[in-house]
């Protein structure tokens, strides 16, 4: 065998384990995304922009005291101030987020949050962000 045709061999099986560990990378970063994400990438971006601008803007009401006041009182900004679909406390596999916008971002609020509530939070929003880009 010939020294060039040792390094074509070489070349060749180090081109098959950079395409391995490029493909197996491009399948983990996948898999790391939302539902909606890959399905809708460019809908989730263009969402995520609007919510945000929305929420930086957003001043709840002085009467607001619960979890369930300020995500009425969101949600009735949010419907006000976008053109998503806005459903409050939807049903899902997943379990039910306190907003979910365009069935794209899942919004989960709390206050005042004891240890024991937060460990359950983390839990709901890895659930969530199975479906959708999950924010708290």
């Amino acid at each position: 065998m010939s020294q060039n045709n040792k390094f074509e061999h070489l070349a060749a099986a180090f081109g098959g384990l950079l395409l391995g560990y490029g493909l197996h990378n491009y399948q983990v970063e996948k898999s790391k995304k939302s539902r909606a994400e890959r399905d809708n990438p460019d809908e989730v971006e263009e969402a995520s922009f609007d919510v945000a601008e929305i929420l930086d803007a957003w001043e709840p009401y002085d009467d607001c005291e619960t979890e369930d006041d300020f995500t009425q009182d969101l949600a009735e900004y949010l419907e006000e101030n976008c053109d998503w679909e806005i459903e409050v406390f939807p049903n899902s596999p997943e379990g039910k987020p306190d907003i979910l916008i365009g069935d794209l971002v899942a919004l989960e609020l709390k206050v005042g949050l004891s240890k024991s509530q937060r460990d359950r939070l983390v839990g709901q929003c890895a659930g969530y962000s199975r479906l959708w880009v999950t924010w708290l």
